[in-house]
């Protein structure tokens, strides 16, 4: 996995990735790598959040801002969903 940097590393989505809705699930897919992933209800939520200059910590406000859940609570799982979401080239680091 791309593992984040910190917390306040700022991160966006790639620009070439497609979506669709399938079965409650978010399918996307970059045609020039040629990756296709499925995002659930809860990976969708963080990716739906990673417009231009997202960090981590801004992306946990928000959900615990939408879910009533105290942030911190919600720093791992976010955390996890980016390193994966990295992991699978969907986010870039606007850093670099």
């Amino acid at each position: 996995m791309n593992d984040v940097q910190s917390d306040d590393e700022r991160l966006c989505r790639i620009v070439d990735a497609l979506e669709c809705d399938a079965r409650g699930e978010l399918l996307v897919y970059v045609p020039a790598r040629r990756v296709a992933v499925a995002l659930n209800t809860s990976a969708r939520a963080v990716w739906d959040l990673c417009v231009e200059n997202v960090t981590v910590t801004s992306i946990a406000d928000a959900l615990s801002r939408r879910l009533g859940v105290p942030e911190h609570a919600l720093l791992q799982d976010v955390r996890q969903a980016v390193e994966h979401l990295r992991g699978y080239g969907l986010l870039v680091s606007e850093d670099t």
